[in-house]
């Protein structure tokens, strides 16, 4: 079960009342944030942000997580290392770990029903 989970960032220029603007680059949301300062006052201080998918991002871990089980279990049953079973059962507790927070943040967004 291998996924390619790709996580896409932008940059933006954001200011204080939350509107957003999306910027090319860092560079471009830090001018930005400086002209936005000097042009809408009222709105100050702008902030250049980096803004992504998270849930995406935290699968990504998970799966890190998960490959490192596997790859410590693998290495286990061929030296029965005990360092090795250790690292493989906590890697699985941290992938786990991972995934129950994402599903309890879900549940909370969620409307009661």
């Amino acid at each position: 079960m291998e996924q390619n989970l790709q996580t896409v960032s932008r940059w933006y220029c954001m200011a204080s009342n939350g509107l957003a603007t999306l910027c090319a680059n860092e560079q471009d949301a830090r001018t930005m944030a400086e002209d936005c300062d000097a042009s809408w006052p009222k709105n100050a201080p702008h902030r250049a942000v980096l803004l992504g998918d998270v849930a995406a991002e935290r699968e990504r871990c998970a799966m890190i997580c998960d490959k490192a089980a596997e790859m410590a279990w693998s290495r286990w049953e061929i030296m029965a290392d005990q360092f090795d079973q250790g690292a493989a059962a906590e890697a699985e507790k941290l992938a786990n770990a991972i995934r129950e927070g994402q599903e309890l943040e879900q549940r909370r967004e969620s409307p009661a029903r």
